[in-house]
């Protein structure tokens, strides 16, 4: 299903994907060392995203019932003589997108029963220099499976330099990363999507009265001191920054990834600050997760003075706010496996 709407610059954004369809939904998942687990997370995972069939493709309807475009295409066509003089009009004239994407959106074939064609989701597994098997194993996967792709470098660059990689890669509408650890339960992603109809972003918080959380004690209390601190420094306005499951419109996470500097654990942090420059709007939901290792001091201490750093370039020397509107046009790709 291919949605068309008019850019700012007059061009019509989507069209591209009449000929070259792109999927509607992008799952990231950052991966270290996961050589024992991986496969079976992957297959895992590809049956929860299989069933987000309908949930993505209403998402896709409500967007393209906003378009003025896709409308007048709609009206266009009811006449049948309309249909005849597009089919004529595209035997003359094979390359025009416009054309082509209108009529075949006014024919309904633009899409099956739940909304999506195939191929409408694709997983990106960003392995993050792993010393293991990671990446072969997945190379296996990716062989047989169109997917999934891989991203892939040598060296241990951290977790929020592995999955800004997967979101400037993404090309889906919507984009949801995830651990790739297994200890988000993937079985709440259909909620996380729906919720995209009235939010830029949404986030999980282990703080939400729905919540699960099984985790040590002390990992509980270090925990709310980061999020007071990090409150207090950057002034999210949400109540816990840093749990692994969030889910954005495509766009607007990768113009807010163009910003992110942190390769590490805060990364998630640095990112709600540059949504909030945006005026995204972000809403939190429940999370069933279990959090068995503790943090090392070594971490929290990285984690902090991540945090100051943020401060200091939003606060003080303003450079995300200097730099907002100097987006790269295109990215170009890093590696891939």
């Amino acid at each position: 299903m291919a949605i068309i709407s008019e850019s700012e610059n007059g061009q019509y954004a989507g069209m591209e994907a009449l000929v070259e369809p792109s999927p509607l939904l992008s799952v990231v998942v950052p991966v270290y060392n996961g050589s024992s687990k991986i496969e079976d997370m992957l297959a895992t995972l590809k049956l929860h995203v299989e069933k987000l069939g309908p949930v993505v493709g209403k998402l896709g309807e409500q967007e393209k019932q906003k378009s003025p475009l896709v409308n007048t295409g709609r009206k266009l066509v009811e006449n049948a003589s309309a249909a005849v003089i597009l089919d004529q009009y595209l035997s003359l004239h094979p390359n025009d997108a416009l054309a082509s994407g209108l009529l075949e959106i006014a024919k309904g074939k633009a899409g099956n029963k739940d909304g999506t064609d195939q191929g409408w989701y694709e997983i990106i597994v960003v392995n993050d220099g792993s010393k293991d098997s990671t990446k072969a194993v997945v190379e296996k996967i990716t062989s047989i499976d169109q997917s999934i792709r891989l991203i892939s470098y040598s060296i241990n660059m951290g977790k929020g330099y592995a999955v800004r990689q997967g979101v400037l890669h993404s090309r889906g509408k919507y984009v949801m990363f995830l651990d790739g650890d297994g200890e988000i339960s993937s079985e709440v992603l259909a909620k996380y999507l729906e919720r995209m109809s009235s939010a830029d972003i949404v986030i999980g918080s282990k703080y939400h009265p729905e919540s699960v959380v099984r985790t040590p004690g002390s990992r509980r209390f270090l925990s709310k001191g980061f999020q007071m601190f990090v409150r207090l420094m950057l002034k999210t306005g949400v109540s816990d920054t840093q749990v692994g499951l969030k889910v954005g419109k495509g766009d607007a996470f990768r113009k807010i990834f163009q910003k992110v500097l942190v390769k590490r654990y805060a990364f998630d942090a640095e990112m709600l600050t540059v949504a909030g420059m945006l005026g995204l709007k972000v809403e939190e939901l429940p999370v069933n997760i279990d959090l068995e290792r503790s943090f090392k001091k070594k971490e929290i201490l990285r984690m902090a003075i991540d945090v100051l750093g943020i401060a200091f370039r939003s606060r003080i020397i303003r450079w995300y706010q200097k730099n907002m509107e100097r987006q790269r046009p295109y990215y170009r790709p890093l590696a891939f496996a």
